[in-house]
């Protein structure tokens, strides 16, 4: 961040750098062999740092068009905690389309697991779903036109079904079991986003690793 400004007579705003690169979606069209589990793994190390401070910084609205490539090939974490805007009676309704990656307990904070903002394990639903995103070019839930359905399905624990690997030939058995770990309906059961780095960096290392044995 650079700075703020004030635009509109009295309104704040934040400057930030200029990412020429767009966000991960776009860098993802421009650049389709570029590597995406390690995109991943940097992304989850990002989300670790944020839940790793005192006290925990949730980001609130991960998902690909937040996620920005700097000049150095590296995720760069963006709009951290403008996800959500409270209603009565304590319901949180997603400002646009974001509940395709919100977790069910924000959404539906009066469920047993509720909860009336996000959490660092609402973040790790959000990172499944961004997974799911990046992996099949697509939204989660693409054949719901309205949000207002994604939300019914979400609080009732229906979640993606895995894509034909026709379609999605790099999604392994390791990264949808990744997924499905993330967006487990009970939030503490819910792997932390350490574990989900470390398991991604291993994964990376291990396919490193491989390429200098063939």
């Amino acid at each position: 961040m650079y700075g703020m400004v004030f635009v509109l007579g009295n309104m704040p705003a934040v400057v930030t750098p200029h990412h020429a690169n767009g966000n991960i979606n776009q860098y993802l069209r421009k650049n389709p062999s570029a590597d995406l589990k390690l995109l991943l793994a940097g992304v989850a190390s990002g989300l670790q740092y944020l839940h790793e401070l005192s006290p925990p910084v949730s980001h609130g609205d991960l998902r690909g068009c937040n996620i920005f490539i700097g000049e150095q090939r590296t995720p760069i974490l963006c709009n951290i905690g403008q996800s959500q805007m409270p209603t009565p009676p304590n319901w949180t309704i997603p400002s646009d389309d974001g509940a395709r990656w919100m977790a069910p307990e924000v959404m539906d904070p009066c469920s047993t697991f509720g909860s009336e903002s996000t959490t660092p394990m609402s973040d790790v639903y959000s990172f499944g779903m961004t997974m799911l995103e990046l992996y099949t070019g697509s939204v989660p839930f693409p054949a719901r036109r309205f949000y207002g359905g994604v939300i019914l399905d979400v609080v009732r624990g229906i979640r993606p079904s895995r894509p034909s690997p026709d379609t999605c030939a790099n999604l392994t058995d390791e990264l949808w079991n990744t997924i499905q770990s993330c967006w487990v309906h009970d939030p503490s059961q819910r792997p932390t986003m350490k574990s989900v780095s470390l398991w991604l960096h291993l994964i990376n290392r291990v396919e490193v690793a491989s390429r200098f044995h063939v």
